[in-house]
């Protein structure tokens, strides 16, 4: 939260007026040195991610690309990318992202309304946009960005009426209902549990009550489980992960080959790049199942 003048002691020893502490406040913020824990930490667990890329797809990109560090390379130099704009971003003023949050939330709704009407079908599922041959994305990762900016700029603005059903959790759980209708045409049932988790977390960190939470579980419960009733896909899902030996060559396939990596590797595992599922058993070992490989 941005800190405002209130006559006390810290704020009269800094001699300003409350726009010239908020603007103190947010320059001193944006210019300020450098979580290096934080960094470095962030910095650690990216590399180890980045290795088990490699780890993972060298086997898939070999045989099927013919270059076993195609996928590695292109993670990389995300990474290497990412680490940037996460710097870049952490230079600029809470500010700045108070004012565009609004923007960026009408931005995500637009492009999800769009998925439907122009989105790239794979396996039976609009959730990506193609632009114009160059790469493909999903609008549902823009949502989940444009929540976190929307909602942190509402607690800061609401402040203690978080504890009041009117602000701490009617317009949160409003939004919150549009992104879910919205992915739900697609489907995309992952994302919306996501965007849930993200309204949740960010709620109870703002200062909604408990009660409300509770109410709200329960709601979520009931809608989840008619809802996963009726997406057949979903249903068949869940029913493949629980018994995934009953569709071994169909849609329990996923699951129990990830069951035979992690049963393979034992306690400590077989050692990097020494996994046996990976090797165009497992699918989608270097992304969706990569824990398996890990």
């Amino acid at each position: 939260m941005d800190p405002k003048y209130d006559g006390s002691e810290e704020s009269g020893r800094l001699g300003r007026d409350p726009e010239e502490l908020e603007d103190y406040t947010e320059e001193t913020r944006a210019t300020g040195p450098m979580d290096l824990p934080f960094f470095l930490l962030t910095i650690l667990i990216l590399t180890i991610g980045v290795i088990m890329v490699l780890s993972a797809s060298f086997a898939r990109a070999y045989y099927t690309l013919g270059d076993p560090t195609k996928y590695f390379v292109r993670q990389l130099i995300f990474a290497v990318t990412g680490v940037v704009i996460m710097y870049v971003a952490s230079r600029i003023s809470t500010s700045f992202y108070r004012r565009v949050s609004l923007l960026v939330m009408a931005a995500a709704i637009i492009f999800l309304m769009l998925v439907p009407l122009v989105g790239t079908e794979v396996n039976g599922a609009k959730r990506w946009i193609d632009l114009m041959g160059i790469t493909t994305f999903q609008p549902s990762e823009i949502a989940k960005l444009a929540e976190i900016l929307l909602f942190a700029n509402m607690i800061c603005s609401f402040g203690k009426k978080m504890k009041t059903f009117r602000y701490g959790v009617l317009p949160f759980a409003l939004i919150a209902v549009v992104i879910v209708a919205l992915l739900y045409l697609e489907p995309h049932l992952s994302a919306s549990v996501i965007i849930l988790a993200i309204a949740a977390i960010m709620m109870f960190a703002g200062g909604t009550r408990l009660f409300w939470f509770g109410l709200g579980i329960a709601a979520v419960g009931v809608v989840g489980y008619i809802t996963i009733s009726k997406m057949g896909y979903a249903a068949a899902r869940i029913e493949a992960w629980q018994h995934p030996e009953l569709y071994p060559l169909s849609s329990g396939y996923q699951p129990l080959q990830s069951l035979y990596a992690i049963g393979s590797g034992g306690l400590l595992g077989l050692g990097i790049g020494q996994a046996r599922q990976k090797s165009l058993y497992l699918p989608e070992e270097h992304n969706d199942y990569i824990f398996s490989v890990v």
